[in-house]
C-alpha cells in the first residue's frame, strides 16, 4: 500500500496542479486604458477578474503601448475597456476584436469644431459609464450577473451621494465667483453640472495659448475680480505662472491651485487610495476654499 501511494503522488500533484493552471486560465482578464475607465471598471468588477490600467499614470492622450507585458495580457483580454471620444484612440488595435468603448449614450459637448471628451468629470455622466460596464460584464459573464448589479447599484449610491454635496456646497448664494480660469479647458462638465462657468487659458485640444488669450484672460480676471487659477496636475505650470506674474506687475494679486483631472493614476496609487471619487472629494474641497464667500 505504501509502495502504491507513493508511485500515486506524482500523478495526484499532477493532476492538482493542471485543476489550479485551469482555475487561473478561467480567471476572467479585463484591460482597461486609463485611469477612470480603470476606476469604474474595478468597481463594478471587484475581485471576479483580472484588471490592468494600461496607461498607468502616464498621460492617456498621446500614450503609446511599449510594454510587451501589457501588450500580451490585452491581446489575451475578454474585455478590453476603452473610453474613446480621442483619448485613448490607440488601444483599439490592441484588441480590436475584445474592444468595447464605456461611453455610449454620453451626450458630449463641442467646444468650437472639437469634442470635449472629459465627461468622466461629471458624476452624472460616470454613472452612464457605469452602467454600461456592467452591461457589458452581465454579456461576458452572465452568472456572476447578481453581483455587478448588485456592485453598480452601490457605486450609483455613493455617486449620487458626492453629486448631492457638490449640488450644496457649491450652491451659487453660496459662491464669491462662479468663474474658473482653468489652465486647460477641461473641466466644462464639471462646471455645467454645478452652475460654474469655466474660462480656459489652453482649449480643448491643449493648442498653446496666443498672446492675445493671454492678454483676454488677463482681463477677465481683473474685471471679474478673480483670485484663483486652477491648474490641472499633469499640466505645466508655464502660462499659469505668466499671467500670475503680468497681473502682479499691475499689482494684482491672484493665485493657482492644482485640480485633478484623474488622468494619470497607477494601480499601485489607486491601491493606496487615489480612487476617482477621493480625487472629485478633493475637487470639491478645493472649489469651495477658492470660490464661496
Amino acid at each position: 500500500m505504501k509502495k502504491l501511494a507513493y508511485l500515486l503522488l506524482p500523478l495526484i500533484s499532477i493532476a492538482l496542479g493542471g485543476c489550479a493552471n485551469n482555475q487561473s486560465s478561467n480567471t476572467l482578464k479585463l484591460a482597461t486604458t486609463f485611469a477612470p475607465v480603470y476606476d469604474f471598471v474595478s468597481r463594478i468588477v471587484k475581485d471576479k477578474a483580472e484588471i490592468i490600467n494600461i496607461v498607468g499614470d502616464n498621460e492617456p492622450h498621446e500614450f503609446s503601448p511599449s510594454d510587451p507585458k501589457t501588450s500580451s495580457f490585452c491581446e489575451r483580454a475578454d474585455v478590453l475597456f476603452a473610453y474613446g471620444e480621442g483619448l485613448d484612440s490607440w488601444s483599439k488595435r490592441m484588441n480590436e476584436n475584445k474592444y468595447f468603448e464605456i461611453t455610449s449614450n454620453v451626450e458630449f459637448i463641442q467646444s468650437g469644431n472639437a469634442t470635449d471628451p472629459h465627461a468622466y468629470l461629471s458624476l452624472r455622466d460616470s454613472k452612464i459609464m457605469l452602467k454600461n460596464i456592467k452591461n457589458k460584464m452581465i454579456e461576458v459573464d452572465p452568472k456572476n450577473a447578481e453581483f455587478y448589479n448588485a456592485n453598480y447599484a452601490k457605486a450609483i449610491e455613493v455617486f449620487e451621494v458626492l453629486d448631492d454635496r457638490y449640488n450644496s456646497e457649491l450652491a451659487l448664494d453660496k459662491l464669491n465667483s462662479r468663474y474658473i480660469v482653468t489652465s486647460h479647458e477641461a473641466f466644462a462638465y464639471l462646471a455645467r453640472d454645478y452652475s460654474l462657468v469655466q474660462k480656459g487659458i489652453a482649449d480643448i485640444a491643449d493648442h498653446e495659448p496666443s498672446a492675445s488669450k493671454i492678454a483676454q484672460i488677463k482681463k477677465f480676471i481683473m474685471d471679474n475680480n478673480i483670485k484663483y487659477i486652477f491648474l490641472e496636475e499633469l499640466d505645466e505650470k508655464g502660462h499659469v505662472e505668466t499671467i500670475v506674474s503680468e497681473l502682479k506687475k499691475d499689482n494684482y494679486e491672484v493665485s493657482y491651485e492644482v485640480l485633478s483631472a484623474y488622468e494619470g493614476v497607477s494601480e499601485t496609487s489607486y491601491a493606496n487610495g487615489e480612487t476617482y471619487l477621493k480625487a472629485m472629494e478633493d475637487n470639491l474641497e478645493i472649489l469651495k476654499r477658492c470660490l464661496t464667500k
